[in-house]
């Protein structure tokens, strides 16, 4: 398979989403709202989860669009914007490392262009057509 590596990140970041979920709704719960970080964590699990689908549907697509770099650049973005973003936010939320909050835009500007990069493939390819 030609996205293999894309392809098992994606699945261990919808495994560690639904891991670090539970142990925010659960084991760290208390901690998260005593110091009113919760809506941090939920943000972060939100995003790794959502984006770790939308590599998997990114995947899905690879065949339908002829640019292969395209798509492999795209995924790269979207998995390096996933790491930041949601990362930077849990360990905001965790430790209170505030000063990580500064990666989260770098974060938020990586799955900003890997979507659109992904958009731009996808409507080159159909205009190619």
């Amino acid at each position: 398979m030609k996205y293999r590596r894309f392809l098992i990140f994606a699945l261990l970041l919808m495994f560690t989403a639904v891991l670090i979920g539970a142990f925010g709704s659960h084991a760290w719960k208390s901690l998260l709202m005593e110091n009113g970080r919760f809506d941090i964590f939920s943000t972060a699990n939100r995003y790794h989860f959502y984006h770790g689908l939308g590599i998997l549907l990114v995947i899905c697509l690879a065949d339908r669009v002829d640019h292969s770099k395209i798509i492999k650049n795209s995924l790269l973005l979207l998995s390096v914007g996933v790491v930041l973003f949601s990362g930077s936010l849990y360990i905001l939320a965790l430790i209170n490392v505030t000063w990580f909050g500064l990666v989260t835009p770098i974060g938020g500007l990586s799955l900003l262009l890997g979507w659109g990069l992904l958009s731009l493939g996808i409507y080159s390819s159909k205009q190619s057509h």
